[in-house]
Order: C-alpha cells, then structure tokens, then sequence
C-alpha cells in the first residue's frame, strides 16, 4: 500500500517521547496524551492516559 512506510504523527510523537530522559518522559506522554484527547484522536483503550483494566491514570 501507498504511505505505508511515511512517518506519522504518532511516530513523531513516540520519537520523541522515546529520546527524552526517563524523569522527563511521563510529564510530556501526559501532555501528549492530554491534547490528543483534545483534539479527538484518542479514544477508549488506546487512551495513552489510561492504565489497562479500566483503573483510570
């Protein structure tokens, strides 16, 4: 398929969560995470706010 192998927005995203230092890493995935919901593109499980099992952050 055409695009599969373009980098996406989550790709970035991860790039750069992935570089940052361990103390940094869970204050910035919390602001990702909170303006993707922002914005519309997280929902239901894949909410990377949100622990597996429904317990909430």
């Amino acid at each position: 398929m055409a695009g599969e192998d373009a980098p996406t927005e989550l790709d970035a995203v991860a790039d750069e969560l992935y570089g940052l230092p361990p103390a940094r890493f869970t204050a910035v995935r919390n602001t990702r995470a909170q303006a993707a919901r922002k914005a519309g593109g997280v929902r239901g499980s894949a909410d990377p706010g949100r622990r597996p099992g429904g317990r909430g952050r």
